[in-house]
């Protein structure tokens, strides 16, 4: 499966599209081409939440024979809302842009016994990566 490649355009160009997408009376021209840039910023979060999810599914196998895991694309109007709830945020600095990965358990003992394997890391702002949390 090819992932989309991060977007070349500038954290400054990015921020603008979000800027954009949020004001009423942006022009149809400006709106879909600030539509089109932050998909781009979305898609590129393909790779990393499948790659999580993947490894959630390996690690839950230890527990059940066939986990619950599911993966979510958030979608672009929750996107463009969460930009007007809070006005300092950048669309560069959405931590949740791509969606999420999420797995369910059936019995408490198995979330006991899981979440011991789940490491919780400060956010670096200067990592490459962008992993709050790292599976052990």
């Amino acid at each position: 499966m090819a992932f989309p490649p991060v977007p070349r355009e500038s954290k400054n160009q990015i921020n603008k599209a979000g800027q954009t997408l949020i004001e009423a009376n942006s022009d149809t021209l400006a709106y879909l081409s600030a539509r089109k840039l932050a998909d781009k910023c979305r898609a590129c979060h393909a790779y990393p939440i499948n790659t999580f999810q993947a490894t959630l599914r390996d690690k839950l196998r230890d527990y059940s024979d066939e986990p619950l895991v599911a993966q979510r694309l958030k979608r672009m109007p929750t996107i463009v809302d969460k930009l007007k709830r809070y006005p300092a945020m950048k669309l560069t600095t959405m931590q949740d842009i791509g969606g999420s990965s999420k797995g369910s358990y059936y019995h408490l003992i198995i979330l006991n016994s899981f979440t011991g394997t789940v490491q919780i890391k400060p956010y670096d702002r200067d990592s490459t990566s962008s992993s709050i949390l790292e599976i052990l």
